[in-house]
């Protein structure tokens, strides 16, 4: 019987152990997490009538593998998906909100970008291919769209998403479907088009009781498979397996076939130091940003009509603090908020606000609320607050980080029975994760 121990109970670690008892029930797993409860950032909270989200407010479900998991949890009918009324979305130019086109019309009317630019995207199809596979998401857009295309839409989207700055993103890693669609088809446009032919749209997801759902289901089915409370101090050879020593007032020394690291890839370096210093030079150089979430919540009746919608971003260069964005949380999905009144989540600090979370938890909320109230016009005194601060929470895979990635293989193959898995490496995402984890879980079960 093959054993296998995963360090780290976040959605990744969970994910493959969920795959791997899928595939063997009697695949011998335990996971091992530091935390008294699993699932990383993905925790809902409840208080005062209304729901938050410690980590992701949505999931993207693109059909690669959240999808089976979902069926397998016996969950298809909890998801949910944003009312239908909610698809507007924001960014901010001059100091007001403009309303992000869906339609090749509505665009070329939108005020979001100026005529030049518009005009400067036509020609995208005629740009040559890029041939630098370490170039920035920065230097990638500004040679296919244009300047103002980056700084108008890319940069808030990749602080949206990444918390990051697009000059500092690997264009590659950042965004390998776009990427490849140039490389393949030589027009992102072009080759976006052709990708998606026979594919369906991703979805936008959450589920009724909140995300936790998702953990907690797969709580449920791991059962004693799941260790909580546990902290894995130290990863050594026991002949021909690897074994671990978790720590507590007794520590224990587990042994397995394979052990598999699911936790964030500072953490790991620190594991695999005695066993590869190079390998852990290559995973402690993976860059990680900081973020702060506050939510709070007015009275409906005082927060003007037309701010409606899934939320804005706001542009590096329309900033005035350290918001990043605002969600409108109750808008998204029903039963977020209390009846009459309104919730909201921001955003705040990531590689372009670094310092941002050495501020106090009321200078955080006063610099959100300047933003609803200069870009929103919601000015009421907020009755419920919440803040939420993750220290080194987000990767940023910055340029060489393919490169990176491929000599972190080379290492691993030196040392079998030994694997990662988690956001540091791939991509991160809730959706992106599964993915990967459940794909390693059938390329471990192949090899039993």
């Amino acid at each position: 019987m093959t054993a296998t121990i995963i360090v780290g109970g976040g959605i990744a670690g969970l994910a493959l152990a969920h795959r791997l008892v899928r595939l063997d029930p009697d695949h011998d797993v335990k996971v091992v997490e530091a935390s008294p409860r699993p699932g990383g950032v993905v925790r809902t909270q409840r208080a005062e009538g209304f729901v938050t989200e410690v980590g992701p407010e949505t999931i993207v479900d693109d059909g690669s593998g959240l999808s089976g998991l979902i069926g397998d949890l016996g969950l298809t009918g909890n998801t949910i998906e944003p009312r239908p009324d909610v698809k507007r979305r924001f960014i901010v130019r001059h100091g007001h909100l403009v309303e992000v086109p869906t339609l090749p019309g509505a665009f070329l009317r939108s005020p979001l970008l100026p005529l030049s630019a518009k005009a400067r995207l036509a020609l995208e199809p005629l740009c040559r291919r890029g041939r630098d596979p370490e170039e920035t998401l920065a230097s990638f857009v500004t040679r296919r769209f244009g300047r103002e295309v980056l700084e108008q839409l890319v940069d808030p989207f990749a602080s949206g998403i990444f918390a990051g700055l697009p000059e500092r993103m690997e264009m590659a890693s950042c965004f390998p479907e776009v990427w490849k669609a140039e490389q393949d088809y030589g027009s992102v446009l072009r080759g976006m088009r052709r990708a998606r032919k026979g594919r369906g749209r991703p979805r936008i997801i959450g589920f009724r009781g909140g995300n936790e759902d998702l953990v907690n289901a797969l709580r449920r089915v791991l059962g004693d498979r799941l260790w909580l409370g546990r902290s894995v101090t130290g990863l050594h050879r026991a002949g021909a397996q690897w074994g671990v020593t978790v720590g507590g007032e007794v520590p224990i020394e587990l042994t397995a076939d394979r052990i598999v690291l699911g936790i964030p890839s500072y953490r790991a370096a620190e594991l695999v130091r005695p066993h590869d210093a190079e390998l852990a030079r290559e995973l402690d150089s993976i860059v990680f940003v900081s973020l702060a979430s506050v939510f709070l919540a007015v009275p409906e009746p005082r927060v003007p009509d037309d701010v409606r919608g899934f939320g804005f971003l706001v542009p590096r260069r329309e900033a005035k603090n350290s918001v990043l964005g605002v969600l409108y949380s109750s808008d998204l999905f029903e039963g977020r908020a209390r009846a009459g009144y309104k919730l909201f989540r921001a955003m705040l600090g990531g590689a372009r606000n670094p310092s941002a979370l050495e501020a106090t938890d009321d200078q955080l909320l006063i610099e959100v609320r300047e933003t609803l109230h200069d870009l929103a016009g919601v000015e009421a005194e907020p009755m419920f607050c919440r803040v939420h601060r993750y220290e080194r929470t987000l990767p940023q895979f910055e340029p060489g980080h393919q490169a990176r990635m491929g000599r972190v293989r080379e290492r691993l193959a030196g040392l079998p029975g030994l694997c990662l898995t988690g956001q540091s490496y791939e991509g991160s995402g809730v959706s992106t994760c599964i993915r990967n984890a459940r794909a390693l879980a059938e390329e471990l079960g192949g090899a039993t």
